[in-house]
């Protein structure tokens, strides 16, 4: 029988199961037909993963960016390539047709955050390595089964560079002890005996914090934070923003209101990362700042 949504479901009777018979025939009128198993979709991805919601994200992400500040719109939209050069055909452009150019790239963000824990016990290979060993030998590796759960969220500005990273841990406040982490390996220092409270803090000692650095040298700060089940909340994003613009991360637009237009030109360029309609496109989030 037809479910309503395409599929044909077959009710089982006792005997020999139809089901090999009419797989035949449905790939004798169509060969791309094939039986496989069904995956579960939860009903709010199905629902809401379409066109028109990505339309009006995207929408709602060039109007952010052109309120801010951040960027400007052509008169009419154009086709680009991977590297955001303007090209004159179609045959030639990568993705949907580009409405507007970022200005000030930098001081556009994208976002997402991504859910882990310490326990290692069923994490898979990284990246597919492998290890060389005796024959008939398993190789070991230890890891943790504590299951600790935390998120991470790193922040990227539209030329591809890391500029701020919040942690979220799972507990009902954050423990300044966890921002500074523990090095078992470090000798203990006692800190009396060396009249220094800070002995057995910083890079390769007992407590020695976290620094991160990209590859043009430049340290990457990060903010910690804490909610029951380490997910992201409005109270957090917000407190992430602000750090930002007192940081220095995040700058104030030269003007709020939507700049005119421009003319576009087959000789300019735009940077990676400029705003294309849904089609070819990944899912993505953004804020636009505007030292708001």
């Amino acid at each position: 029988m037809d479910d309503g949504q395409g599929h044909v479901r077959l009710r089982r009777r006792r005997g020999r199961s139809p089901w090999p018979g009419v797989v035949e025939r449905l790939q004798a009128t169509d060969p791309d037909i094939e039986a496989k198993r069904g995956q579960k979709f939860e009903s709010n991805r199905n629902k809401h993963c379409t066109y028109a919601a990505f339309d009006k994200m995207y929408n709602q992400v060039e109007n952010g960016a052109l309120k801010s500040g951040n960027a400007v719109k052509f008169d009419v939209p154009v086709h680009m390539d991977r590297e955001g050069n303007i090209v004159a055909h179609q045959k030639d452009a990568f993705g949907s047709p580009v409405t507007i150019r970022f200005t000030r790239p930098k001081n556009c963000f994208v976002l997402d955050e991504t859910g882990s824990n310490t326990d290692g016990k069923d994490d898979g290979n990284k990246g597919g390595e492998k290890k060389v060993g005796l024959t008939g030998e398993t190789l070991k590796e230890v890891v943790g089964i504590k299951d600790s759960h935390f998120s991470v969220l790193p922040i990227s500005d539209l030329t591809a560079k890391l500029r701020f990273v919040t942690v979220i841990f799972a507990a009902e406040k954050l423990h300044g002890a966890w921002t500074i982490g523990v090095d078992v390996f470090a000798e203990l220092i006692d800190e009396l005996e060396a009249n220094n409270p800070t002995c057995n803090h910083g890079p390769g000692k007992r407590y020695p914090g976290l620094s991160l650095f990209n590859a043009d040298g430049e340290e990457i700060r990060v903010f910690f934070a804490a909610t029951p089940k380490a997910y992201m909340n409005s109270a957090i994003l917000k407190e992430t923003f602000q750090k930002m613009d007192e940081l220095g991360i995040s700058q104030e637009a030269s003007t709020r209101t939507a700049p005119s237009s421009i003319r576009s030109s087959s000789s300019m360029a735009t940077p990676p990362g400029c705003a294309r309609t849904p089609s070819g496109t990944s899912t993505m989030k953004m804020a636009a700042l505007a030292g708001s």
